[in-house]
């Protein structure tokens, strides 16, 4: 069975890491990016179930991100 994928587009790596290690430890599979460019890119790549977004990031927040899915 395949594990479900989480993407989580973080700036901050302590908050990162927590939220990957908790979600592991609970069978999901976990991406990781560590701004809005980066989690646009990941989702080209790879599809996830689930996606936690920032809002507030340098390069490209959270809010462009989803507009940029959105089109």
């Amino acid at each position: 069975m395949l594990q479900p994928c989480v993407l989580i587009v973080e700036d901050e790596p302590a908050v990162s890491k927590i939220l990957k290690i908790k979600l592991e430890e609970n069978g999901f599979r976990v991406l990781t990016a560590q701004n809005g460019k980066e989690g646009l890119k990941a989702l080209q790549r790879e599809q996830a179930d689930l996606l936690l977004l920032d809002l507030l990031m340098p390069v490209m927040n959270g809010f462009l991100v989803l507009e940029q899915m959105r089109k």
